[in-house]
């Protein structure tokens, strides 16, 4: 949730690979989708409008019925 934050990943960086905030660019440049829980976007203060475009903030039920269609997912 934090990786699609607006301005969150630019200062991330671990050598040898590329940074951060290129891979979560280039992950939603290539029309990718990052889904962030509403509950915990609420908790944690953000509002949905600090996030990159392409994020969708969402409740469990749409994120489930998206799995179990047969979606492939990656969860950090």
């Amino acid at each position: 949730m934090y990786c699609a934050k607006a301005g969150y990943a630019d200062a991330a960086s671990v050598r040898p690979f590329k940074p951060l905030e290129e891979l979560v660019r280039t992950f939603l440049d290539a029309k990718g989708t990052v889904w962030a829980c509403s509950p915990c976007v609420q908790h944690r203060g953000i509002a949905p409008t600090d996030f990159l475009p392409g994020t969708i903030v969402t409740g469990a039920g749409a994120l489930i019925e998206w799995v179990a269609g047969g979606a492939q997912t990656l969860s950090f």
